[in-house]
């Protein structure tokens, strides 16, 4: 654990390789450099290794984009980089750097600056990148005069441990600034609502960028993101995992391009994207699946790899109303407002869903007792409810009668069974089929029952209507109809 709990890493050490090669084939200064600095902060925190600092040994200025390290960019406090005029010639350096300021567009804790630069060189204020502008940054270097270029001093020399000393204890003082900092809410926009929860899942490797971006976006947003389940996960793990986090949410997003993505680690035939979406699109409420417009159904047929052409072709031909998906061909700057307007159409849906749930109730009568329900329907109806009543089938078809039933359970929030021209079973056989729907059906509204006693029937004869885990209301039809009873089982 890091000594800030809220990130992986407390300290990301950014340098150019040219700045660690030695001669002789000893340690490099910059690997010595980390060491010291660790045991400095592990004094001033007062345990040996509290403190986490991370660094690539094997960094190459040449190598393509690592996905390891804009990760551990992402989930660091700090980020120190150690300038010089290698690190400044050093595309990949400078990369680093913009990729810890796009993710943390406020680089600013309190007073301080959450970007260290620590001057291996006299580097002039005019050539600094502009992540370093506002601070004095930190001279470790000999150079006195200002047209010296100056060298670091080596470990184990006093100018060294002087200005080792100094660093050490400006950057714990910004370690500790981060303690003092109230967690900011998240920003929440009118047009998303918190309450919303996407879960983004594993890409191709040339796909993180996107990913990130998207992540950034959403987050911005207020839109809560779950996009901390990558590899490597060993498969069950990983099942399990997804599992979870995929039926919570309310939307499932896939990157996809011609690329599998990395392989599970314990089983080289599957791979961490293609297994999210199977996963998805067994578990998940709703689902976009996008892919760049340049992937063409053409394009689809000429992927070489089997597997990932079978999958695409098979969402794109797949029956989504179905499935719950919806299959995008559009430019990678449109996946976030695709998200967002995918997000407000459910929060409509949503909102539409619970006032239909709110404001209607569910008569179940038999026909010989539909007098009543109507009686009480026109009572509901003037208290702002809508009645439903059950759709008159032929006697002889129950399965279809069942099924209407079932449909209507599945719409509202309360139901009242008219206890009138029919038997107790057909009143118990009515409740226990609305348990079954209320337990079966996930997010189902169905909580409240009664069961209205009407005609020659009446409660004082003590007959009782029970359900497990529910409880069952007792009134008579004239009881029902008064406005003072029935706003009362109408509440909540």
């Amino acid at each position: 654990m890091a000594f800030l709990p809220d990130f992986e890493t407390d300290i990301f050490i950014s340098y150019a390789r040219v700045d660690n090669e030695t001669a002789a084939g000893e340690e490099g200064w910059v690997a010595q450099f980390v060491k010291h600095l660790e045991i400095e902060l592990s004094k001033l925190a007062g345990r040996i290794g509290v403190v986490k600092l991370w660094w690539d040994p094997t960094l190459d200025d040449n190598q393509l984009f690592d996905v390891k390290i804009q990760k551990q960019i992402n989930g660091s406090a700090i980020f120190l980089a150690l300038t010089s005029n290698g690190y400044l010639k050093s595309d990949y350096c400078r990369k680093e750097l913009r990729w810890f300021r796009e993710h943390n567009p406020d680089l600013e804790v309190g007073d301080r600056l959450r970007v260290v630069n620590v001057m291996l060189n006299n580097i002039l204020p005019k050539d600094w990148p502009d992540e370093f502008q506002g601070a004095i940054g930190s001279k470790f270097h000999d150079a006195e005069r200002e047209e010296e270029i100056g060298q670091p001093p080596l470990p184990g020399e006093k100018l060294f441990r002087e200005k080792l000393r100094k660093l050490s204890e400006s950057i714990y003082r910004t370690l500790e600034a981060f303690k003092t900092i109230a967690p900011t809410p998240e920003p929440q926009s009118p047009e998303a609502d918190d309450s919303f929860v996407v879960f983004l899942a594993e890409v191709s490797e040339t796909l993180e960028t996107r990913r990130q971006s998207v992540a950034n976006e959403l987050k911005r947003q207020g839109i809560r993101v779950v996009d901390n389940i990558p590899p490597p996960h060993k498969s069950i793990a990983h099942d399990q995992a997804v599992k979870v986090e995929i039926a919570r949410a309310d939307l499932a997003v896939h990157l996809l391009n011609d690329l599998r993505g990395a392989k599970i680690i314990d089983d080289d035939s599957q791979r961490y994207p293609q297994r999210q979406i199977e996963l998805g699109l067994q578990h998940a409420k709703s689902q976009l699946i996008w892919v760049p417009q340049s992937l063409s159904r053409a394009a689809i047929e000429k992927i070489e790899d089997a597997s990932q052409r079978e999958l695409l072709m098979k969402l794109e031909d797949g029956d989504r109303e179905l499935s719950r998906y919806r299959f995008l061909r559009e430019s990678p700057s449109a996946i976030a407002g695709e998200v967002i307007a995918h997000l407000e159409e459910l929060k409509r849906q949503q909102q539409a869903k619970l006032q239909t749930e709110t404001n209607t109730a569910f008569i179940d009568t038999y026909f010989k007792d539909q007098l009543h329900a109507w009686e009480l329907g026109r009572v509901l109806s003037e208290r702002k409810i809508t009645p439903l009543i059950n759709p008159r089938v032929d006697d002889d078809d129950p399965a279809l009668s069942l099924n209407l039933l079932k449909q209507r359970l599945r719409q509202v929030s309360r139901m009242i069974i008219l206890f009138g021209e029919v038997t107790e079973d057909w009143v118990r056989a009515r409740l226990g089929e609305a348990l079954s729907v209320a337990a079966q059906t996930p997010n189902c509204p169905l909580r409240k029952f009664a069961v209205c006693f009407c005609g020659k029937q009446r409660k004082e004869n003590g007959t009782r209507f029970e359900l497990n885990f529910m409880p069952v209301q007792h009134f008579n039809l004239q009881e029902l109809l008064d406005p003072r009873t029935l706003t009362e089982f109408l509440k909540g």
